[in-house]
């Protein structure tokens, strides 16, 4: 085989035999491609699968086959398949012997959503070997051996003198008789009985002299010597079987019956007479149904045993015969046009329903209740109610107006009752007592919350309590105190009326005084652990104070206090607290309304009072509302192209500078993609694309297309080897491409 020999390392070359099918492809549908330029040769496909395919059950086939040069179609020499790829590997296929140079490479994929990455396959040519083929052009092998007779019908010797040498004859030799079909190149068989061999021609020739054959069952043979096993008679050289005979038990196939010869012909269509028909019977006890068919005629019926007349397609049945009357119609009807019906002895109860007024008859007395219909209303007929016996004669109980019990005493001496709590000294049997005038309630004075009010009185007179800060007079009636002999006044001086502590302005000779319930004590006040509690409370109300960290609410008592203009709020930045509107959205103005800066996030726009305060609005992603139609004087336009009636107006400013109007780019990439005669994309969608150019570094077509899915049917630009394309500026979408035959790469420019 040519090449080229280096005495120094130095660049490789690419093989000019070899041509790429797939170079790191993606295969995901069935395909074919042509290559040529081998001639008369030996091709070897070579597939590199690197990556496991993605799918389910993927597999993925190559077959490789010679075609006429003239068409690239026609098959004109063998095939070679490769085995089924389900994953990672290497095959290789060939043929050893072409002629014409052109070969077509296709694939087949199967499985559900197939894909197979990293795909190669190469088609590599070899020189300088020499194949054996027959006169069809397929290899010789052990499958397709070499003949010396071409035709398979020509006599060949296997033995004789070559070279004064006896060639020997080995292995499996099929022999061949000639043409077959002729008496006269028939093969002799020879028959033996076990001792000689059977000359057709003058043994066994009269037939009371036949050649001897043993019959079998497939298990056993039938013994001559025994009587039974065959009939003993023939007829017409077959075996006389006696049809009448029983068939065994099982299934037992007697082949077609002729109904037309044996043993009479009967008629398998339309009408006949009964000597002529098979009489068939129908089983008592078929759960079939049998048709009956007129014939387009009328059948005949006796009459004792169907009416002579049909109502309606339906029997004709008098009902009335049974029930001794005619029979009823529908709807409700008298008793006596009715049908009797009776209940079951062991009737389960039946659920009953009260429609309108039921009237109840009492049967036998002496149940009878009647009276008044509803409370207060007059005594009638015998009513149900409450009473006793006095011993002789019945007696009601009697109540008032209000429905109470009407108690009488007759005498003293008839009210003797005793009522008892229940144990006089256990207290947990005591009766709660609610001491009340029926409208007010005697307070428990058990604290100082539950408290009673007392008045000091003699029956005529009732001691007088003054108002805080209020001071006696002669005509308030007071109450009369004595001090007990037992409680006399402390030694010393002592003064009725005024009580002096000693020197008024001398503190050190002050009287030390606790003030106390009798439990409490009041703290002096003088520290903080000493402090002294109090509510401040306008009698009404008392001022809440909340705990830590709670916020006040509405429902809170509050002090009212007002700030003093003698004492102005300091200078410089004072926080007084949150300030928040004192009134709803939408509401009138007031001087005591504080401003609010946060907007409401409203889903529509809002409606609001004219010359109320308001808030902002925003949309519910945050943007602020605005009416931008006041000042372009119709409704906001809304995106997208529009005519210039309802598009906004603008102008450029007259000391406008140059606009530039050239899509300028400073920055170029450059990639190489693998020529593929499948869809390849040269490059994705971008919108940052300024332009793009488009080299094919191939001797191969191109086929380019501005979209998706390119092929030499559906492209935009088709570009030979060494062409270049410029995209026009502007195109940003996708840009795909495909080539005739696989063979170097394109290099592809995108400006942004």
């Amino acid at each position: 085989m040519p090449g080229v020999f280096l005495l120094a390392p130095g660049a490789v070359f690419q093989d000019p035999n070899a041509q790429s099918i797939h170079a790191n492809a993606t295969v995901t549908a069935n395909g074919e491609a042509v290559v040529t330029g081998y001639g008369a040769t030996e091709v070897t496909l070579f597939i590199n699968v690197k990556a496991a395919p993605t799918g389910t059950s993927p597999t993925l086939q190559y077959t490789i086959r010679e075609v006429d040069p003239g068409d690239g179609v026609t098959v004109i020499g063998p095939t070679a398949t490769s085995s089924s790829i389900t994953g990672v590997g290497i095959q290789k296929i060939s043929l050893v012997a072409t002629f014409g140079g052109s070969i077509v490479v296709s694939w087949t994929i199967g499985g559900t959503t197939p894909s197979f990455t990293q795909v190669y396959a190469t088609m590599v040519g070899k020189d300088g070997s020499v194949a054996l083929v027959d006169a069809t052009g397929v290899a010789i092998s052990s499958a397709n051996p070499l003949r010396t007779d071409p035709t398979g019908s020509t006599t060949q010797p296997v033995s004789g003198t070559f070279w004064q040498t006896t060639q020997p004859v080995s292995g499996t030799v099929t022999a061949n008789q000639g043409t077959q079909g002729t008496h006269a190149q028939r093969w002799m068989t020879g028959l033996s009985d076990g001792s000689g061999f059977i000359s057709p021609a003058t043994d066994r020739t009269t037939a009371a002299g036949p050649f001897s054959f043993r019959l079998s069952d497939g298990a056993a043979f039938y013994d001559a010597a025994k009587t039974g096993q065959l009939p003993t008679a023939l007829v017409g050289g077959r075996l006389d079987v006696v049809v009448g005979a029983a068939l065994p038990a099982g299934t037992n196939n007697i082949g077609d019956v002729d109904v037309l010869t044996v043993p009479a012909p009967l008629s398998t269509t339309g009408g006949g007479t009964e000597a002529a028909a098979l009489r068939v019977t129908i089983a008592n006890d078929s759960t079939g149904l049998v048709s009956v068919d007129d014939n387009g005629g009328s059948l005949t019926v006796d009459t004792p045993q169907l009416p002579a007349a049909l109502v309606g397609g339906r029997l004709d049945a008098n009902v009335g015969a049974w029930m001794g009357a005619t029979t009823p119609t529908v709807g409700q009807k008298t008793m006596a046009a009715s049908i009797p019906i009776v209940f079951a002895s062991d009737q389960t109860p039946l659920p009953v329903s009260q429609s309108g007024t039921w009237t109840v008859q009492q049967g036998t007395p002496p149940w009878q209740v009647v009276g008044p219909g509803a409370a207060g209303a007059a005594v009638t007929g015998n009513p149900v109610i409450m009473g006793g016996s006095d011993g002789t004669l019945a007696r009601y109980i009697s109540v008032d107006t209000t429905g109470r019990l009407v108690i009488v005493q007759p005498t003293a001496s008839l009210l003797n009752a005793t009522v008892t709590q229940g144990p006089a000294a256990a207290l947990a049997g005591y009766w709660p007592v609610r001491v009340t005038d029926g409208t007010n309630t005697l307070p428990t004075m058990d604290v100082a919350a539950r408290s009673a009010f007392i008045r000091w009185t003699d029956g005529t007179n009732t001691a007088a309590v003054k108002a805080a800060s209020t001071a006696a007079v002669a005509t308030d009636p007071a109450g009369v105190v004595a001090l007990s002999p037992n409680s006399p006044l402390p030694a010393g001086t002592n003064t009725l009326g005024k009580v002096d502590q000693g020197v008024a302005a001398a503190l050190s000779g002050a009287w030390p005084v606790k003030v106390t319930d009798g439990t409490n004590t009041m703290p002096t006040g003088d520290v903080v652990a000493r402090a002294i509690f109090e509510k401040i409370t306008d009698g009404t109300n008392t001022a809440a104070v909340k705990a830590a960290s709670t916020a006040a609410v509405v429902a809170d008592p509050s002090l009212v206090v007002a700030l003093s203009p003698n004492s102005p709020v300091p200078t410089g930045s004072n926080t007084i607290g949150a300030l928040t509107g004192t009134a709803a959205d939408n509401s009138a103005n007031s001087t005591l309304k504080l401003p609010v800066l946060p907007a409401r996030a409203n889903a529509a726009a809002p409606t609001w009072t004219e010359g109320n305060q308001a808030p902002l609005s925003v949309l519910l992603a945050g943007q602020l509302r605005t009416d931008m139609s006041s000042w372009i004087g119709s409704t906001a336009p809304t995106v997208g192209q529009k005519a210039m009636a309802s598009s906004v107006p603008v102008v450029l400013a007259s000391d406008q500078t140059a606009i530039n109007t050239k899509l300028n780019s400073s920055t170029g990439a450059v990639t190489q993609v693998a020529s593929s005669v499948t869809n390849v994309t040269l490059l994705a969608s971008n919108t940052a694309r300024r332009g793009a150019i488009i080299y094919n570094d191939s001797n191969k077509t191109l086929f380019v297309k501005l979209g998706a899915t390119a092929s030499s049917t559906s492209y935009s630009k088709k570009l030979g080897t060494d062409e270049c394309w410029e995209i026009p500026f502007g195109y940003t979408g996708q840009i795909d491409g495909i080539w005739n035959l696989a063979n170097g790469n394109a290099y592809v420019t995108e400006l942004t």
